[in-house]
């Protein structure tokens, strides 16, 4: 019973170590396999420039899901930092700030109830990286009613609410952990009355499934 209070699960493989890190070192080697270069981190999702450390796909689902469920759950700091420094090292060419305007990073908005989640951590890493400012404006709006007869547009727009008057001249950093349809980051875009410089940042963009052949 001594021996199990200094192990931990890794949160990938749930394989048992010494509780040194958050992932063991095999799945650290294979998280960092799946790691962009910098010229391929780059995208854009409807006219939004999208900057990721990883792609989301069929080859690294079981991987990639895992890790994400584990932060989501509250990861500790050092691997926020981790992950925070892999993404500056990558983003640092793009020219997203300047000696004048240093950018603002804004996290997604988290659950009600909930003040600092992984989307906060991960904006508060990058903006240490970056020499930043960390801001949390965004929250979800309560829904009345019942959202089956609403559009996907629909429930994402009402669910972000900006406080108002909200006006950021400096380059604006959405930043969450996962892009997939990139509805939540178009509604931050329009929450905070679409700022002239605005990038999204995630750790992993979930690409669509192929499509399926007919013949």
């Amino acid at each position: 019973m001594m021996i199990m209070k200094y192990l931990r699960a890794c949160a990938v493989c749930k394989t048992y170590f010494p509780p040194t890190d958050w992932l063991c070192s095999l799945c650290w080697k294979a998280m960092e396999r799946e790691y962009l270069c910098s010229e391929n981190s780059y995208r854009v999702e409807k006219n939004l420039p999208h900057l990721r450390l990883m792609d989301w796909h069929e080859d690294n689902y079981h991987l990639i899901s895992r890790l994400i469920s584990s932060l989501k759950q509250g990861g500790p700091e050092f691997i926020f930092r981790r992950l925070g420094l892999e993404m500056f090292s990558r983003f640092l060419h793009f020219n997203f700030w300047n000696k004048k305007n240093f950018p603002v990073f804004i996290p997604a908005p988290s659950r009600p109830g909930t003040k600092i989640d992984h989307a906060y951590q991960l904006a508060s890493a990058l903006s240490f990286y970056f020499a930043g400012t960390l801001k949390n404006p965004l929250k979800r709006a309560k829904i009345t009613g019942s959202q089956k007869r609403r559009s996907k547009k629909q429930r994402a727009y009402i669910q972000i609410q900006g406080h108002k008057n909200i006006l950021y001249n400096p380059p604006v950093v959405f930043v969450d952990d996962v892009l997939t349809t990139g509805s939540t980051a178009r509604a931050a875009f329009q929450a905070l009355n679409q700022p002239k410089q605005f990038f999204i940042l995630t750790l992993a963009w979930k690409r669509p499934p192929p499509e399926k052949k007919l013949f």
